[in-house]
């Protein structure tokens, strides 16, 4: 097909629309009467936007809040007479989603129901829930029970009271640092559904939802955008703004339409717009079948280019696989991030290590201005002088020529090491400051100073082990203020308790959460985090009286009422539940 043909077939598209508006259902051949080859062609992609028009209209409202049931007016209804739907959080145009109480196993589900216009073969919906249903990966929402009442199918899920990434955003921009984490945890989870046989369809922020662990986990997973009214399965099911273009056009789809959308999802966290010049249905779909557009904007060499892969018009040009898409952001994280972050199980935590003051663990803003070359020092101090200078000005390549000239000097200077670890690190080479430090560590094995920079070096490498290690030993050596070494362990803590929590370790992580709580008793996060466990593994009170800590520590967030509440109907006590789901819903997610 010809690019006039292309022209000549998007302004009929526009014609149909602009008639079908006016209630006119105009044919392929009566549009096509100076055109007769493209009858087909048009009739194909009319075709696709019949599927695909109910998504312009407004009838997917942002998600309610949920921190407490919600008021719907709905008369009480219990499905199976298991699930007891509590209240309506979510709807769109193919389903409604509610939060719901499961009476058996006494837990927050979520029930997604679709509705009967979005649906009329139970079987093909219950196929397609049944296979998803297998999928068994900590980045997608598990889903625990499918089921069918009175006509209706019902898909039970994990409730993830966290929210979604689509809420997280309208809120407040995401630090591009996070939303390249959370980016390539989903591509994890996509790579893996992909290999198992599966495409999601309907990648976009409001699919993507963040646990009490601050990880992001993949939702409705290929469910919701699998079945039409026929029962057969459309490949250009979707949200119109996320689409790829062989989806809009009506093509079969696969993994590489998934990756397309997730690249259209980080393009929106990094910049805080689509990759598209307009959000006028007509126009934005001749954007998308043209081809995503990312113009010149204000991000890092190696994130534009991922960026641009991931949003290639021709589906063989783009990443060939979420794997590769999730190695190529992370290693753009540790090689380009302007700031390096541990982040814990409920907060993203900022690590500091000492310089006198303090050492940010940050990257240094290039420098596009010529330096002279390095000049060749005479004495041990006279190196060091040099490269304490160009530390401070945070020309770290050239401070690591300097501290290297005082090693070369004085083999056992256990300054020039611990600087030259400092610049690495600095530099976003973890794993090679770690030699450094263990060389000054060898040379004055009593320096605690020099423990908690390995330690933290250890800890960005998520290597915690090592890093916890490190931390007692630094504090074991009585530092002249305990607190911030302390304050250092606590985090390690916390964080290495969100990777066993991750791999449903939750008894483990609830006992590093407790050493947590040991060097930091006054944190209320802490307490949240290890209720988080109890509750996992159905120690109730346990967790209902963590959660009672945490209200006590800070008593206007929300979110400590709203798990205890939880809790309170765990154990049958409908009265604290509803006081505690009450007082969540007036405070909100602070």
């Amino acid at each position: 097909m010809t690019e006039k043909d292309e022209e000549l077939l998007a302004d009929l598209l526009v014609r149909w629309e602009e008639l079908r508006e006016q209630g006119q259902d105009v044919s392929s051949i009566e549009l096509c009467q100076g055109c007769p080859h493209l009858v087909d062609e048009l009739a194909r992609r009319i075709n696709a936007l019949k599927v695909t028009s109910w998504l312009d209209k407004p009838l997917e409202v942002p998600a309610a809040d949920t921190t407490a049931p919600q008021e719907t007016g709905h008369e009480p209804r219990t499905l199976a007479g298991r699930y007891r739907l509590d209240g309506l959080i979510a709807e769109g145009g193919f389903a409604q989603v509610w939060r719901a109480y499961d009476l058996e196993l006494h837990r927050a589900v979520a029930v997604k129901v679709p509705k009967p216009s979005r649906l009329d073969s139970a079987e093909a919906f219950m196929a397609e829930a049944r296979r998803v249903a297998r999928l068994k990966h900590p980045g997608i929402v598990p889903v625990h029970d499918v089921g069918r009442e009175d006509g209706t199918c019902f898909i039970v899920s994990e409730f993830v009271e966290g929210g979604s990434l689509g809420e997280f955003l309208a809120k407040k921009p995401i630090p591009q640092e996070q939303a390249i984490r959370w980016m390539a945890e989903i591509a994890d989870a996509l790579d893996y559904a992909h290999k198992n046989g599966v495409v999601h369809r309907d990648i976009k922020p409001a699919n993507i939802l963040i646990d009490h662990h601050g990880r992001a986990l993949l939702a409705d997973f290929g469910i919701a955008q699998s079945a039409t009214k026929t029962g057969k399965f459309a490949p250009s099911i979707g949200t119109l703004r996320y689409m790829s273009p062989e989806q809009l056009e009506g093509k079969e789809v696969d993994a590489r339409s998934d990756i397309y959308s997730l690249g259209v999802v980080l393009h929106e966290l990094l910049t805080g717009k689509l990759p598209y010049s307009s959000a006028e249905p007509n126009v934005l779909r001749q954007e998308i079948v043209a081809g995503a557009k990312v113009g010149p904007v204000s991000l890092p060499s190696e994130l534009h280019r991922i960026c641009l892969k991931a949003l290639e018009r021709d589906p063989a040009a783009r990443y060939s696989s979420a794997a590769e898409l999730a190695g190529e952001l992370r290693h753009c994280s540790v090689q380009s991030s302007p700031r390096r972050k541990l982040l814990g199980a409920a907060v993203a935590v900022l690590l500091v290590v000492g310089i006198g003051s303090a050492i940010w663990l940050s990257r240094p803003d290039p420098h596009v201005d010529e330096k002279p070359p390095i000049k060749k020092a005479v004495t041990v101090e006279e190196a060091l002088a040099q490269g304490q200078k160009n530390f401070d000005q945070k020309h770290y390549d050239r401070a690591i020529e300097n501290f290297t000239q005082a090693i070369e000097l004085d083999p056992n200077s256990i300054e020039a090491f611990v600087m030259r670890g400092k610049c690495k690190f600095n530099s976003g080479e973890f794993k090679a400051s770690l030699a450094d430090f263990t060389k000054a560590i060898d040379l004055d094995p009593k320096n605690a100073e020099v423990c908690k920079h390995r330690a933290t070096a250890y800890a960005s490498l998520r290597q915690f082990d090592p890093a916890i290690a490190d931390g007692e030993q630094a504090l074991k050596l009585m530092p002249a203020d305990p607190e911030p070494y302390k304050d250092l362990l606590a985090r390690m803590y916390s964080n290495r308790a969100a990777d066993h929590a991750t791999a449903n370790r939750f008894a483990e992580a609830a006992e590093d959460v407790t050493q947590a709580m040991k060097h930091a008793p006054k944190a209320a996060v802490f307490y949240h985090q290890r209720a988080s466990c109890y509750f996992n593994m159905k120690q109730f009170e346990k967790a209902a009286a963590d959660w009672s800590e945490a209200i006590e520590r800070e008593p206007t967030k929300g979110a400590h009422f709203l798990h205890r509440g939880y809790c309170w109907q765990a154990l049958g006590d409908e009265k604290k539940a509803r006081m505690d789901f009450e007082m969540a819903k007036k405070l909100g997610e602070k």
